[in-house]
């Protein structure tokens, strides 16, 4: 809904300046928020309209309100300082880019120019985070209730779990922008700097896409606070290795790729760190080989087609790679018994399909 409102709107709006193009996008985001909150709405209203009607006596309504009231404070206020934090850091951060920047003489147009191409490498790198931030919530009522019946290692099956399905969905990702990284960007915004960005961030794709689940398991142990903590503590560090790398190292907007990369590790690690505290972590290793040995098979034929097809266009490059690479991964790990078909069917509308299909393959059931 977002798209297909925002682009008739930027293209009727953007002739009468930047600032109305601007305009259309925050009009779209808007609608599309909206439509969002209807949607859900209207399937709450009718899947579980029984719940609105259901009668319940005054007093067991007063009695259960203030345990309630306090455990939906315990998580909202922390995610809420979170978020508040997240908007303060994206809003400071160009502030510091830009005075990085002059402090090494670079005029305020042409850093304008570089954090554009910036913003177009973080636009791809970010967008399959669309699948973790879906894992996220996911994972935080079924974690809330494997603590709530204090049960300890569902708890750990949960995170191996998430960990497990963000490594399926980074590790690929990781190898896709590494070796078409310069031809996406190329083929969809003609910006060359934009691929170098993306291809010199693809190997932090693990750290990026496994924080927002690992904050929603913190979440789901009703330990959001420590999400706040990692939050602002690494948002700091983010400023500062903004200014260093970009004022002080002369890296340029490398040194913002750099520093987005630090923070994002930074992060990762102290999440991890206080799980570790939490509950006892024993990481399926054989799951995760499983899928470096994947990745690895899948990144035979798209660096093939990278060779093979260096003389055509960027786009038929990407496509080829996105559709042969995606295909060898798929039945790699079907064949290394990472993704059971059953998972596979549960998808909604065109997962019996594809199971199905998969079923006749060797070796595969």
């Amino acid at each position: 809904m977002r798209t297909i409102v925002t682009i008739p709107l930027i293209l009727a709006l953007n002739p009468h300046g930047i600032g109305y193009g601007a305009l259309a996008v925050m009009i779209g985001a808007g609608i599309g928020e909206s439509a969002g909150y209807l949607y859900m709405l209207w399937r709450y209203l009718t899947r579980d309209k029984r719940l609105l009607i259901q009668v319940t006596p005054v007093s067991g309504v007063i009695a259960r309100a203030s345990g309630t009231i306090r455990d939906l404070v315990e998580v909202a206020l922390p995610t809420t300082i979170t978020n508040l934090c997240g908007i303060v850091a994206y809003a400071a951060e160009p502030v510091i880019i830009y005075i990085a920047f002059a402090h090494v003489g670079i005029a305020r147009t042409q850093a304008t120019a570089l954090y554009g191409s910036f913003g177009m490498a973080a636009e791809l790198l970010f967008l399959p985070t669309v699948l973790s931030s879906s894992i996220s919530s996911v994972v935080i009522p079924a974690v809330s209730e494997a603590a709530a019946m204090q049960n300890e290692r569902l708890v750990s099956r949960r995170l191996n779990q998430v960990i497990q399905a963000t490594f399926m969905i980074a590790l690929p990702s990781t190898v896709f922008f590494i070796l078409s990284g310069h031809d996406l960007a190329h083929s969809l915004y003609k910006d060359h700097l934009a691929g170098s960005l993306l291809a010199y961030l693809a190997p932090t794709c693990v750290f990026i896409y496994i924080l927002d689940p690992l904050s929603a398991i913190l979440q789901g142990l009703n330990k959001a606070l420590l999400s706040t903590v990692v939050t602002m503590f690494t948002s700091c560090i983010r400023m500062l290795c903004i200014y260093y790398f970009v004022g002080q190292a002369g890296q340029g907007i490398f040194g913002v790729a750099t520093s987005i990369a630090i923070s994002g590790i930074v992060a990762t690690f102290l999440s991890l760190y206080f799980l570790r505290e939490l509950v006892s972590m024993s990481i399926n290793f054989l799951g995760l080989a499983k899928l470096v040995i994947a990745t690895g098979l899948a990144a035979v034929p798209i660096h093939e087609i990278q060779s093979a097809f260096a003389a055509v266009s960027p786009l038929l490059q990407v496509t080829a790679s996105l559709v042969l690479g995606s295909v060898v991964y798929l039945l790699a790990i079907l064949y290394l018994r990472v993704l059971p078909i059953r998972t596979i069917h549960s998808i909604p509308w065109v997962g019996p399909t594809i199971a199905r299909l998969l079923l006749h393959m060797p070796f595969v059931s």
